[in-house]
């Protein structure tokens, strides 16, 4: 699949379509979720990817599959080993962005929660959620 990565949004897509169909009920997904799932770097093949789908639609909240759907791994996935002395530094923002999906995944995006866990504000939660894409555009700072 890494050699497919163009076809990866299509392929998802259709499954959700397909899964849909299959369970007889409207399923839309986020845009932000659609991101995670593309940029994952899926170390399996296309049945790996269906069964992860398939996943998050029995496991689902709602019809709407979000990042709370998505599974740890593929909101936070593990880093590859580091070579001897080779340092690993990523961006302040990329550190940030990865911290808030997963204190927002694994509070199931209620807000107060996610901000209390994170040490901040819910006014600031929410604009970084923004920042970051992480909810939609014009969505109001969902959960108590």
């Amino acid at each position: 699949m890494r050699e497919r990565r163009d076809d990866l949004e299509a392929l998802i897509k259709r499954q959700l379509e397909q899964l849909a169909s299959q369970h007889r009920t409207p399923l839309t997904l986020a845009k932000t979720a659609l991101e995670q799932l593309c940029h994952y770097r899926w170390p399996g093949n296309i049945p790996e990817l269906y069964k992860q789908l398939e996943n998050m639609v029995l496991h689902r909240h709602s019809n709407h599959i979000g990042l709370r759907e998505l599974p740890a791994e593929i909101i936070q996935p593990q880093q590859s080993p580091q070579t001897e002395g080779e340092a690993l530094i990523q961006p302040l923002e990329l550190i940030e962005k990865q911290a808030i999906q997963h204190a927002w995944t694994l509070c199931e995006g209620k807000a107060t929660e996610t901000a209390k866990a994170l040490g901040i504000g819910r006014t600031t939660l929410w604009r970084k959620l923004k920042k970051y894409r992480l909810i939609e555009g014009d969505e109001s700072l969902p959960g108590q």
